[in-house]
């Protein structure tokens, strides 16, 4: 595998946060063997800082550490620790305050705000500078998140005052759906910022951690302390952070019952899973993971590394590909291949062209939410050009359009957009409704209801006030969508139809929960859904999709004729007489039976008259 695909690879996960968070009856330090170790920690500035861990004898290969030293390293603060001398730790976020308590006695973690517990950074870098949030507003109060540990066997030890965990079931504990993630492989705890290392230039680290995980990929066994160890985490992991989108095969079955269970009930296969997950055979394990990937996949947001591919050992990738041919697979839904076949047609209609314009109507077309967050610096510090990524791309579009007075109608084709920043999102659809901009968030764990208001520089004059407030742009807008339009690509018809915007193609593909990146303590790497989810105005889920006002396609079947997508004389049909004036619901038929019923009466007065 090349380096460029290797990082390729960690992009796709370096983009939220981590999985698990377990522990178990607590056992006394002073019965449990361990060493102290000191071992060199790579922080999210790619400093590189000595920091003290403990291995415990029986677990050699997984250092311990506490809730409030991995905090403090991503943080700068220093996270308060209290013990209560009755076997409760109680640990506060020195930004918020807001606290979660490890009770020692019963195996149980508890927060009243447990989102708001982990880690809690500035946000004011962590969006472009062409949006602000103006608002955030809790319209539903979380109820207290309790996870019970006991059953998951993960060992945990209380001494000094505080509570020592395995650091990926510390990292877990904070870093929920966040962009940070902790990981220890080659010798060396990564705290990762993953804003930092999702580019083109990926520091060093990162790259030799993932060498080192392709190495640990090819090996021919497990290391005994892990297998139980990642079994359990997993499981604790699935059952208490996973979202469960109904889309995925296991989902529906997750929300009411653990994983382990389902794996033992749901078929033949699920039950080789488990048996391969607990296995000390890497072959097995990773094509346990592999299948695992398969059940949990929800058209884009969940998925498991590594793939065949990425198998370096030929032998090992041999061994694995037998068992995976051995059992039943779930049907899954390729969207790549969708896509593939979409991009296809649109250069065979539209040539290698983004803008088009035919007649009354002009199309653009972007694959990705994608925001340059240092060229909006340089443009708004620096009188620097307006940058080439999404939210720029679209303005410099609707400008051209503007410059043709034929153009009445503007429609943003994504019908290949597979997501990316929800800013970038937000601000695209200000551009088109004129307004502020909201994103409505639930927790399917606590219930918690969350509204963030978002204001966009629509007119890009470095100030955000009334005149942002109203279209830059007068044209009838609409959105050609497909099953491919995944995450943002799928939000943005939602909200956008919400303010009476057309909506084009077919409906729209889902992708309805926050990702957060995860990683078993054996480097088996990937993303999941997590329990926070996206919703429309009301509080329904956005995984079903934006139904189409205009349908022109369905994808699914084989035979269709997908370049009726990219037809812009169907196209400007469509937009024309979903904007084409209204008579105040009074038709033609209306008319005429209101003329009819005045002659009936006026006939009936006749006929008293004359017959009086």
């Amino acid at each position: 595998m090349s380096i460029g695909k290797m990082k390729a690879a960690l992009v796709v996960l370096l983009l939220v946060a981590p999985i698990s968070i377990l522990l178990v009856p607590e056992s006394s330090a002073e019965d449990a063997g361990y060493q102290v170790v000191t071992y060199k920690t790579v922080k999210p500035s790619m400093d590189k800082i000595e920091v003290e861990y403990r291995v415990y004898d029986d677990m050699p290969n997984i250092p311990f550490t506490t809730i409030n030293t991995i905090y403090d390293i991503y943080s700068g603060y220093e996270m308060g620790v209290t013990d209560n001398r009755d076997g409760t730790y109680t640990f506060t976020n020195p930004i918020n305050s807001v606290t979660a308590v490890m009770d020692t006695n019963t195996g149980e973690l508890s927060s009243e705000r447990y989102d708001d517990f982990k880690i809690v950074l500035s946000e004011e870098d962590s969006h472009p500078r062409h949006i602000k949030i103006d608002s955030e507003s809790t319209v539903k109060e979380p109820s207290k998140k309790t996870m019970s540990l006991e059953d998951y066997d993960i060992p945990y030890y209380a001494d000094e005052g505080n509570v020592w965990l395995p650091i990926h079931t510390v990292a877990d504990i904070l870093m929920g759906r966040s962009e940070y993630y902790t990981y220890f492989g080659d010798s060396t705890v990564y705290c990762l910022d993953a804003d930092s290392i999702a580019t083109e230039d990926m520091p060093i680290p990162v790259v030799t951690l993932l060498m080192a995980f392709m190495d640990n990929w090819s090996k021919k066994e497990r290391l005994a302390d892990l297998t139980d160890y990642t079994y359990n985490e997993l499981c604790f992991a699935i059952d208490n952070i996973f979202g469960k989108p109904e889309v995925s095969v296991l989902g529906k079955e997750l929300q009411s019952s653990k994983l382990d269970d389902v794996l033992a009930k749901h078929d033949d296969t699920t039950r080789k899973i488990a048996q391969w997950l607990r296995s000390s055979d890497n072959s097995e394990y990773l094509a346990g993971m592999i299948l695992l990937g398969m059940y949990l996949d929800d058209h884009g947001h969940t998925s498991f590394l590594p793939n065949l591919d990425m198998i370096r050992d030929e032998e090992r990738a041999a061994e694995i590909k037998a068992l995976l041919d051995s059992v039943d697979k779930p049907d899954i839904y390729d969207k790549s291949e969708v896509r593939d076949k979409l991009e296809e047609v649109r250069k065979e209609v539209w040539g290698d062209n983004k803008y088009i314009e035919e007649g009354d109507t002009a199309v653009f077309t972007f694959d990705q939410f994608d925001c340059d967050m240092d060229a909006w610096i340089e443009f708004y510090d620096k009188g620097g050009e307006i940058p080439d990524d999404a939210y720029g791309s679209v303005i410099k579009a609707l400008n051209k359009a503007k410059a043709n007075p034929e153009i009445k109608n503007f429609i943003l084709d994504i019908t290949t957009n597979g997501g990316g920043n929800e800013y970038t999102c937000f601000s695209i659809l200000s551009l088109m409704t004129g307004d502020y901009s909201n994103l409505y968030m639930g927790w399917v764990d606590s219930g918690q209801k969350d509204v963030i208001k978002t204001i966009t520089d629509t007119n890009l004059d470095g100030v955000f006030n009334e005149k942002d407030l109203k279209k830059q742009y007068d044209f009838n807008f609409g959105i050609l969508c497909t099953k491919t339009s995944f995450s943002c690509g799928n939000l943005l018809p939602i909200y956008a139809q919400e303010h009476g915007i057309m909506i084009l193609g077919e409906r729209s593909g889902g992708g309805s929960c926050a990702i957060e990146l995860a990683g078993t303590a054996d480097s088996v790497l990937g993303t999941l859904s997590s329990v926070v989810i996206l919703t429309d105005s009301k509080g329904n889920t956005v995984e079903v999709g934006a139904t189409p006002d205009a349908v022109l396609v369905d994808t699914d079947d084989e035979s269709a004729d997908l370049s009726v997508l990219y037809d812009m004389d169907v196209l400007s049909e469509k937009m024309n007489d979903f904007y084409s004036p209204k008579s105040d619901g009074i038709n033609v038929y209306t008319i005429v039976l209101i003329v009819l019923v005045i002659l009936a009466a006026a006939s009936l007065v006749v006929w008293k008259i004359r017959k009086n």
